[in-house]
């Protein structure tokens, strides 16, 4: 008897850091969603869609938890809590220590079947010291699987999509057979400039920076991309430090970024930048509107 088709939304949570959207571009074997050493590094929803003959799982990669202290975070959070909401199942991924009361309460906040992802165990020389962990999350709530893992290196994350599909219940093909994402070029363009800025800027400058993406044309017959986006930013000292001495860092951000642009392309890209000031956008709803974050 032919198996029936599956499919849902499944949302990926966790503490800023703790390594979500490097599972999630390890599951979908494409580097669909920006990450970072910094925190705090996703702010809006980003959809990461697996295809297979027998399912589709649409993965929602959520902002970190975290207690908001200004509009933007805000924002963040009811990102968070959307997702939870409306997905069918939750992946939690966690650092490989023990529960910290967050962690806690913020798995136990999830209704939907949650598998428990213990991310981060190659930086463990010691692995005996992972069974206290274990023991204490089993205390706190129960998972549906808890899986150890390395996001970054791939360490036990085939175990993933097997246990999320046993939680998943028969259902239609929400998206086309190919798509990846709901998202557009355009959008991960304005992602592939900001992630580029957590890896150049130090302290509170890239959590400062916001990236509007004003023009997006094919050109050559569609061989090159013209791309002019603005970095705004909420102070002039921000503006002078992303523009550098003479425009050098202003310079090296556009190389970084038309590098990392052409390989998601797959073509070459002529990236226009420019720095812009806007004050204070991160405690301003109406200002968070204007530049798109609360799509």
């Amino acid at each position: 008897m032919k198996k029936s088709f599956k499919s849902g939304y499944v949302g990926i949570f966790g503490l800023p850091n703790a390594g979500k959207s490097t599972l999630l571009n390890k599951i979908i074997d494409f580097d669909l969603s920006p990450v970072s050493k910094k925190p705090q590094m996703t702010r809006n929803r980003i959809l990461g869609i697996l295809n297979d003959s027998r399912y589709q799982i649409v993965f929602v990669d959520t902002p970190g938890f975290l207690d908001p202290k200004y509009k933007l975070q805000k924002h963040m959070s009811e990102e968070i809590s959307k997702a939870a909401r409306d997905c069918d199942a939750g992946i939690y991924v966690t650092d490989p220590v023990m529960p910290s009361q967050k962690d806690i309460s913020t798995a136990d906040s999830i209704a939907v079947p949650l598998i428990l992802c213990v991310n981060k165990i190659d930086k463990l020389k010691n692995k005996g010291l992972l069974l206290p962990v274990i023991d204490e999350w089993r205390k706190t709530k129960e998972f549906a699987e808890i899986i150890l893992i390395s996001a970054l290196r791939g360490d036990n994350t085939e175990k993933v999509v097997p246990s999320v599909l046993e939680l998943l219940k028969p259902g239609p093909r929400y998206f086309d057979e190919d798509a990846l994402t709901d998202r557009t070029d355009r959008f991960y363009s304005a992602e592939i400039i900001r992630e580029s800025c957590y890896d150049l800027f130090r302290k509170e400058v890239p959590y400062s920076i916001s990236v509007v993406v004003e023009d997006f044309k094919e050109r050559y017959g569609g061989k090159k991309h013209y791309i002019k986006a603005v970095l705004y930013v909420e102070r002039e000292s921000q503006k002078a430090i992303v523009i550098g001495r003479n425009g050098q860092m202003i310079k090296k951000l556009g190389a970084l970024s038309r590098e990392k642009m052409k390989k998601y392309l797959e073509r070459d890209v002529f990236l226009d930048l420019s720095v812009k000031l806007m004050k204070n956008w991160k405690d301003d709803s109406g200002k968070i509107s204007r530049l798109g974050l609360n799509n």
